[in-house]
């Protein structure tokens, strides 16, 4: 069995230009091995790095749709219960309650959620 992929190998699998993938190779972003300008791809390391992105892509979308407006406003919506619970808290200036609750009182308002600011992590200061 073969335990060592080329480029090509790794460009077709992801069906990208064999140059995306020399370049990750180069930047050090997919671990290879250069002999003497012939790179080769441990199976290993070509298998870790398909979890690397995927947990990157994962964790991408993951914030996306945690700051998405529109999808806590519709979330709200159509949980009165959690909204009710929203409407009568309190909470702290860039927390995620704030958050919602900015969410909650400007569909309430007949505004778009667009142009609500997203929660921030509080520094450690």
């Amino acid at each position: 069995m073969n335990d060592m992929l080329t480029p090509e190998d790794v460009a077709d699998y992801f069906q990208i230009d064999i140059e995306t993938v020399i370049s990750w190779l180069e930047r050090g972003d997919l671990a290879g091995l250069d002999f003497e300008g012939i790179w080769r791809v441990p199976m290993d390391e070509f298998v870790r790095f398909i979890h690397a992105r995927t947990r990157e892509t994962q964790l991408d979308v993951f914030s996306k749709n945690i700051q998405d407006s529109d999808r806590w406003a519709e979330f709200l919506e159509n949980s009165p219960a959690v909204a009710s619970d929203l409407e009568k808290s309190e909470y702290v200036e860039n927390t995620f309650g704030a958050f919602l609750k900015n969410v909650l009182e400007d569909r309430k308002a007949g505004h778009s959620a667009d142009n609500i600011v997203s929660f921030t992590k509080p520094s450690d200061d």
